[in-house]
């Protein structure tokens, strides 16, 4: 494989509180809430030029400018997430008003370089990014219950899509 550094926005999107759900659902009604919730979020993440990495369980991995270089790409990154939280609260009032639980999103991000390429094997190959803003989204998003909030993202992510043109 070949392999590239660029910069991009690393996102980690995850379902709270499924793994309680889980144990009080469905298989049917699980792989309903997963569908629902990937097919709210994924467009969301592609209509802001993201790419998805991979889904994680009820967890999304996805990046900016990482395969499609992008001047934008913490700014647009941020306005995904945007988007995403705006979505969410809707979808889980909607589902609430159905009689289902509404779970929230929670949302990571973090800038900087990464090793962007192609891992594995002749007969498992997958595009990836690799390096500190992959690890750091990953951590932040489980931080984000810590504090209590739904979203978290580096300063130099804020600082960067500004720069960027993000308000």
């Amino acid at each position: 494989g070949r392999g590239e550094v660029r910069d991009a926005a690393v996102m980690y999107v995850d379902l709270r509180g499924y793994s309680a759900l889980s144990r009080e659902l469905s298989p049917d009604a699980q792989v309903e809430l997963l569908g629902e919730y990937q097919s709210l979020v994924v467009p969301l993440i592609r209509q802001g030029g993201g790419t998805i990495e991979r889904f994680l369980g009820d967890g999304i991995m996805a990046h900016f400018g990482a395969v499609d270089v992008s001047d934008s790409f913490a700014a647009d990154a941020l306005r995904a997430s945007d988007a995403i939280l705006q979505a969410a609260s809707a979808w889980a009032a909607e589902r609430e008003a159905r009689g289902l639980p509404g779970p929230e999103i929670a949302v990571a991000l973090a800038v900087g370089p990464v090793l962007f390429g192609v891992v594995g094997l002749d007969d498992r190959l997958e595009f990836t990014v690799i390096g500190d803003p992959a690890n750091v989204a990953a951590k932040l998003e489980k931080h984000t219950k810590a504090e209590k909030v739904r979203a978290l993202a580096t300063a130099e992510t804020l600082q960067e899509a500004e720069r960027q043109g993000f308000q």
